[in-house]
């Protein structure tokens, strides 16, 4: 990657075709309930200055982030190259080499075949590739008459950036922590492949990707207590989490019939943790850092030693001591179909929509079949799953079992938006909702936007989230309840 950027400053001075775009955001974001400003990060500024010659490109796309903090005076800035690929052009198509942000699948939003790359779930809200970050990967693309096919290859997993305990943003997962150790995929490189023919008025698009879920879930727990007593109230438990292997097959057909567009996307997942015996997830207290002698109160022991006046070569050894290896053993297939429309009114009313579809087909009974009640651990896979790859819209409709853990064995979810342009196309009104049909939570945002000169757009909105009272906190909508608010941009594009 640093080659890449050495020939991108090289390149500035050399006589080659040059063009660039990017744009400057100022705005602010406050609760509806008190005021207060969401610090979320956001974007600033962003720069994507392309060289071109007859037969290779140098594309990139750099930004400057302001990391918000609680307090302001903590406020850290970021400068992110999201893209920096070469991409070049051979008589059979085109090879894109770098740091690349992809574009899979037949819809324009919440794709569930589109898992090239991994979501910042800071950006969760915004649209196409802004939620995306960039991997470096290779993809080649070749065509012959209306077909297309295409190859990628990523030598390296990537996961997705979700905001854990982050209060200003709550989009967090039950049992999921910051600073948990992670098991990585034992091999990290990922392929996809896809095929697209365009026939009179249809479009087919067939994929196929082989990888690792883009989200962390639980592999198993190590329990480990002290061989003194072997108190379990003082007892250290390693939870094990990993990236599971997932293979996607999808297909996406897209057509219209008069004004109206219909699109749609169906992906089957079969997803495996690999873990075929509870002694897979073992590991030792050191090799994640931990010390086996504090970890499991064997300081606490020694301190009630030493207050009763014993010497310490009275005192009873106490070191740590495995109790238990307990091993998830998630075997599963489920499938995500999306339908999405368009159709166009007159007096440039359009309405789009989309109904998402999920269901957990299959699961294995895994390999600790009873709930370990003495230690209160519960690791039965179908009580433990959520998808680790898909549409990312589909995080929000998780929801706790009654064994204090998350999962998603069926989702029902209805989008729509009812656009309408004013005053030639300068002034642009959207009403949206997002609704979780089963579980009951709602999204609803009224939103303008105006074109104040060519270069110059200002944005307003408000939203409003609603939740399930009958659910916990570990449903998303509920914490969500308090991300409510109202926002103005202004963004000059140059």
């Amino acid at each position: 990657m640093n080659k890449l950027l050495y020939i991108f400053i090289l390149s500035l001075l050399l006589p080659f075709n040059y063009n660039y775009k990017g744009d400057v955001l100022f705005g602010t974001v406050n609760r509806l309930s008190d005021g207060s400003i969401i610090k979320v990060p956001f974007r600033l500024f962003q720069i994507s200055p392309s060289i071109y010659t007859d037969h290779v490109d140098l594309i990139s796309n750099f930004t400057f982030q302001v990391n918000l903090k609680p307090d302001l005076t903590l406020t850290t800035y970021t400068m992110d190259m999201r893209e920096l690929y070469i991409n070049l052009y051979p008589s059979f198509g085109d090879i894109r080499l770098g740091k690349q942000i992809h574009s899979w699948g037949s819809l324009s939003n919440n794709n569930p075949t589109d898992n090239l790359n991994p979501i910042n779930y800071y950006y969760i809200f915004s649209k196409g590739a802004e939620r995306k970050e960039g991997v470096f990967s290779l993809a080649i693309d070749s065509y012959f008459g209306s077909n297309k096919v295409g190859f990628v290859l990523i030598p390296d997993h990537h996961e997705n950036l979700i905001p854990l305990n982050d209060s200003e943003l709550p989009i967090n997962i039950n049992g999921l922590r910051e600073g948990m150790s992670i098991n990585q995929p034992g091999k990290p490189y990922e392929y996809g492949m896809t095929f697209q023919k365009n026939f009179s008025n249809l479009d087919l698009t067939i994929s196929y990707f082989s990888g690792h879920d883009r989200t962390m879930s639980p592999y198993g727990a190590n329990v480990w207590v002290n061989s003194y007593n072997k108190s379990i109230e003082t007892a250290f438990i390693d939870t094990v989490l990993g990236f599971r292997d997932s293979d996607i097959y999808g297909i996406g057909i897209s057509t219209f019939i008069g004004n109206l567009s219909l699109r749609s996307e169906f992906a089957y997942f079969i997803t495996d943790d690999l873990m075929g015996a509870s002694s897979d997830v073992y590991r030792t207290l050191e090799s994640i850092g931990q010390d086996s002698y504090l970890s499991v109160g064997c300081d606490d022991i020694e301190s009630d030693f030493n207050a009763l006046g014993l010497p310490p070569d009275a005192w009873p050894g106490c070191e740590a001591e495995l109790l238990d290896t307990l091993g998830v053993g998630t075997k599963a297939d489920y499938y995500q179909y999306v339908l999405e429309f368009e159709y166009s009114f007159m007096y440039d009313i359009q309405l789009s929509g989309q109904l998402f579809f999920y269901d957990l087909l299959s699961i294995s009974k895994g390999l600790t079949p009873i709930v370990e009640a003495q230690v209160d651990i519960n690791l039965l896979p179908e009580d433990n799953f959520i998808p680790g790859v898909g549409a990312p819209l589909s995080l929000f409709t998780i929801t706790e079992t009654p064994y204090s853990t998350v999962s998603m064995k069926k989702a029902r979810t209805l989008f729509l938006n009812l656009k309408k342009i004013f005053y030639d196309h300068g002034f642009e009104l959207n009403l949206r909702t997002y609704y979780d049909i089963i579980n009951k939570g709602k999204f609803f945002e009224i939103e303008t936007a105006y074109d104040l000169t060519e270069k110059v757009k200002i944005n307003t909105a408000i939203n409003f989230i609603s939740g399930n009272k009958g659910l916990s906190e570990s449903y998303l909508f509920n914490p969500m309840e308090d991300f409510s608010h109202f926002r103005l941009e202004c963004r000059y594009s140059f």
